[in-house]
């Protein structure tokens, strides 16, 4: 079959879900034919719903429910478990309904209820925010507490999802690291940690090829002292064009005494 025009996921129509997801259930030597009318059907409307609310999906960071579905398929033992789970869609759809109404605290709240329809790093995330010291914690390297900034707490909506490239800088605003990353406000906040960086600035690429040339190609330019490969003797003798690079950020404050966790919270 052709995978010349993916429309998520990796089905490119309702057909193609259909057939996959009937072959999960013949790989299990399970008698599909009962409930093959009804998959038809529901393949068909967890593709559309799928389709039409990709926008909505893909800003709240959610699984796509064709994917929530067949990971639930690959669980079902017997023909009554698939049926089960067919007799469950419209609940399913119900409730990525109601997650596309819901804020950020509110997602943290009832993280219990909604945590199977999350992406790994919209997951994590929330767990953070739940259990918010994780952003507060004592650096033994500058002897002082560090707790995220409210501006880069504000970037979450932004970045979280973008790939692209970073550059990290110390309490001087030295540049001392470059990094690449798929889910940017994620990673540069452990990359903070792992290099002592207190600032950050970061070009969105998102294109996975050339977010990977891009970062090469800025370690062997400036070598930073953090970065272990890529700083060759020479420098590239290829130029360019320049990325657009968001303003100096400050990722974290320092503190001599542990931070309340009202910036957190907010």
């Amino acid at each position: 079959m052709a995978r010349s025009s993916l429309v998520h996921g990796v089905y490119e129509n309702h057909l193609h879900f259909f057939y996959t997801a009937r072959k999960i259930i013949k790989n299990k030597e399970i008698d599909y034919r009962p409930v093959e009318k009804l998959l038809f059907h529901v393949a068909k409307d967890l593709f559309d719903f799928s389709n039409n609310h990709k926008d909505s999906i893909a800003e709240k960071c959610l699984r796509m429910p064709t994917s929530v579905f067949t990971y639930r398929l690959v669980a079902c033992k017997t023909i009554e478990d698939v049926h089960e789970l067919l007799s469950t869609i419209p609940s399913i759809m119900a409730t990525y309904n109601d997650l596309f109404t819901k804020d950020i605290e509110e997602m943290t709240s009832s993280l219990d209820v909604c945590s199977k329809y999350l992406k790994t790093e919209a997951l994590g995330y929330l767990e953070s925010r739940r259990d918010p010291e994780y952003f507060i914690y004592w650096d033994d390297y500058y002897g002082k507490y560090r707790n995220l900034s409210e501006e880069y707490l504000g970037l979450k909506t932004s970045i979280f999802s973008s790939s692209g490239v970073y550059f990290l800088y110390d309490n001087l605003q030295n540049l001392i690291y470059i990094g690449k990353s798929y889910t940017l406000w994620k990673r540069i906040l452990s990359s903070c940690k792992e290099r002592k960086a207190i600032y950050c600035r970061y070009a969105i690429i998102n294109n996975k090829s050339d977010t990977d040339i891009y970062e090469m190609y800025y370690i062997s330019k400036y070598k930073p002292v953090a970065n272990g490969t890529g700083k060759h003797n020479d420098s590239p003798s290829m130029v360019l064009p320049e990325l657009k690079f968001s303003p100096l950020t400050l990722v974290y404050v320092l503190s001599d005494e542990k931070p309340s966790l009202m910036v957190i919270n907010q």
